[in-house]
């Protein structure tokens, strides 16, 4: 992130002011006196308003710390003694733009908003998934803030390949928001966005129609903006024709909303997290739906747990198979999912593709069935599942017949159960 040459001034007075007053004492930073002392260059810096999510207060407070312990280090061999009297202005100028450079290598906050085909009840204009998940309705500054007049014509736009972005009075917008630099965070947004419709498809908060009336638009390229100190740097950017086509495939069942009680844009209520915004919901968030995607939440905020990668991986999965419109195509995905979700990472080194079958419909059969039969019941569906897989890609079938759609729906019925039992158990393994 970027300052200006005004604010990039101010940080460094602050810094050098903190510096000049700060003390060591027993060989260690005088602690409160730091803590008292670092108040108005903190403030400073929290009035960037990029800078409000990227890192919290204390977190402003702790760099401000290891910054001074590092020009400390330079002299622990002085007792006790005030930076002004032992420390030159040079050093404590060049420990600023330090400081200042660690402040402008922390990344970008960035909200990506994709063009959502539902329509939200009326007065409704915020949906919280999670805290950085939302369904929306943007307010006119918001909206006003989208669409930029280009002194381009709509001819000259259309050569050089860009879409006219428009929004209407009642478009709503899945709106994420994550950190990162360019490319990299719009391609973890998109994985936030398909990890979240797959998981909410499937509860049933959004449901599936037929796709005999697709919302042109959802092919117009999406937005995200990089707030700048000016104002939005808005940028767009191409949704697949996948994602676009799983996305006009869903509705919100305005039902489950009758009794939503809207809340503040500034309130972490949420969904998919601990905190609602409902009344007369009692049933639905009793439901395994609630307490997997509550374990979800947890394992994107822990990175270390044991069995976050492949419930990911199997989630991303399991929605690019329902979203490919080649059906064989997509059926593969789903039993690569199926694949990332239950087997080892170095299984396959060991083991012929016959006792991989049966090692993986054993754990299917544990996870789901809690009777003999009914384990024998889910081991023989998934063997059919992976029989009809292996005859398509060794070229057995060209492609999937009519008579083995059923297998497919199986096979994606199957994974949905399979990811939200994972997610259910990884309550204790985080």
């Amino acid at each position: 992130m970027q300052f200006t040459a005004q604010q990039i001034e101010q940080y460094k007075s602050r810094y050098v002011q903190l510096a000049k007053r700060s003390v060591v004492k027993g060989g260690h930073l005088d602690f409160e006196d730091l803590w008292n002392g670092s108040r108005p260059l903190v403030n400073e810096i929290i009035k960037h308003s990029k800078m409000k999510e990227v890192i919290t207060i204390s977190g402003i407070f702790w760099l401000i710390k290891n910054s001074l312990d590092q020009l400390h280090q330079s002299h622990k061999d002085i007792g006790d003694f005030k930076f002004s009297e032992k420390i030159s202005i040079g050093e404590l100028d060049e420990a600023a733009d330090k400081f200042i450079n660690l402040l402008e290598g922390l990344p970008y906050e960035h909200f990506f908003y994709f063009r959502f085909p539902i329509k939200l009840p009326e007065n409704l204009f915020l949906i919280s998934l999670t805290n950085n998940v939302k369904i929306v309705r943007p307010k006119l500054a918001e909206k006003n803030s989208f669409v930029i007049p280009s002194p381009l014509s709509s001819l000259a736009e259309a050569s050089l390949g860009k879409i006219p972005f428009s929004v209407d009075d009642n478009d709503v917008f899945f709106k994420v928001k994550t950190l990162g630099y360019g490319d990299p965070a719009q391609t973890s947004a998109i994985t936030i966005l398909k990890q979240f419709l797959y998981l909410v498809d499937a509860s049933g908060l959004l449901t599936s129609k037929s796709w005999d009336r697709r919302d042109a638009r959802l092919f117009e390229n999406n937005r995200y903006q990089i707030p700048s100190i000016e104002g939005n740097d808005l940028q767009s950017f191409t949704l697949s024709s996948e994602t676009a086509l799983y996305i006009s495939g869903l509705k919100l069942d305005n039902k489950k909303f009758e009794g939503f009680e809207p809340v503040k844009e500034n309130e972490s209520h949420t969904i998919l997290g601990g905190l609602f915004g409902y009344k007369n919901f009692e049933d639905f968030f009793e439901s395994k739906f609630i307490d997997g995607c509550r374990n979800f939440i947890k394992l994107q905020n822990e990175k270390k747990a044991v069995d976050r990668d492949h419930i990911f991986s199997a989630i991303e999965w399991g929605f690019d198979g329902n979203a490919n419109p080649n059906e064989t195509m997509g059926f593969i995905q789903i039993c690569i999912g199926l694949e990332a979700l239950l087997g080892d990472k170095d299984e396959r080194k060991d083991q012929n593709q016959r006792g991989l079958t049966e090692k993986l419909a054993d754990r299917c059969a544990y996870l789901l069935g809690n009777t003999p039969n009914e384990r024998k019941k889910q081991a023989d569906e998934f063997k059919k599942i992976y029989d009809l897989r292996s005859k398509l890609i060794h070229g057995v079938w060209p492609k999937v017949t009519d008579e083995q759609y059923e297998t497919i729906m199986t096979a994606e019925y199957l994974l949905k159960c399979l990811v939200y039992k994972e997610l259910w158990l990884s309550e204790n393994l985080t």
